[in-house]
């Protein structure tokens, strides 16, 4: 799906993150790269359903930046 997302191609990206949730209904990240694809097609009810259903299952935006600059090559 993130492949898809980089590339552009939005509805495919939400088709992979559609099966990753079905396979794993607890994948934060999945619901939020879900909600980006959303966003970038300009559903914003999906994505904010999305939004909200990572922000329920504990998705921390600034925890989320923190490790990813920790994870990033320097």
């Amino acid at each position: 799906g993130n492949l898809s997302l980089s590339e552009g191609e939005m509805q495919e990206a939400i088709d992979y993150f559609d099966t990753a949730i079905r396979l794993n209904p607890q994948l934060v990240q999945a619901y939020v790269s879900r909600s980006l694809a959303h966003t970038r097609l300009g559903d914003e009810t999906s994505a904010l359903r999305d939004f909200e259903r990572a922000v329920e299952l504990g998705y921390d935006r600034k925890e989320s930046e923190l490790l990813e600059g920790v994870n990033s090559p320097r």
